[in-house]
């Protein structure tokens, strides 16, 4: 995922210049605002100008911080806090995030949140392995009803299985 696919999403979303006074960031012009940018003409500001802000104040701390050979795609989870980020915050969204992936949610993608993270998504693509393989076992079952006599083992070993990749006892 490359800044400008994720970039090009939020612009997207974000309008031009408004001073809404009923909006808690105040004047803003394509979602970036004179609160969180004080020293910005926000009402001169151009596409080019917010996708540099995004990049260098946003992206730096966000989604750009997921990419890389070693942290895997991440494309997706990339895009997703870099919006969270321009929308709610970069520290709310990062924490956010951190508290799903069982991270101290301190506001910063570190180390550890890389980890974190990797880990959540190996154990998320576990589970749903988990799951299809039930599915599986059920068409063999409906097809195959003289099976049947060894479905509690079956299930029993996916029960175990499901509680060993919950429980991380295979990282």
């Amino acid at each position: 995922m490359s800044f400008k696919r994720a970039i090009d999403f939020s612009l997207g979303w974000e309008g031009g210049y408004v001073d809404d006074p009923e909006d808690p960031g105040g004047e803003t012009n394509y979602g970036i605002s004179k609160r969180a940018h004080p020293a910005e003409n926000i009402k001169g500001l151009t596409v080019a100008d917010a996708s540099r802000i995004y990049e260098e104040t946003y992206w730096a701390r966000t989604g750009g911080l997921l990419e890389g050979p070693s942290e895997g795609s991440g494309g997706a989870l990339a895009a997703a806090l870099l919006d969270f980020g321009i929308h709610s915050g970069v520290s709310r969204a990062v924490a956010e995030l951190q508290r799903f992936v069982g991270a101290e949610p301190d506001g910063v993608v570190g180390p550890r949140t890389k980890l974190a993270i990797r880990l959540k998504a190996d154990e998320l693509l576990a589970m749903a392995l988990v799951e299809r393989r039930s599915r599986y076992l059920e068409r063999v079952l409906t097809a195959q009803p003289e099976l049947r006599k060894y479905e509690k083992g079956w299930r029993a070993r996916l029960d175990s299985l499901a509680s060993c990749i919950q429980h991380r006892r295979f990282g």
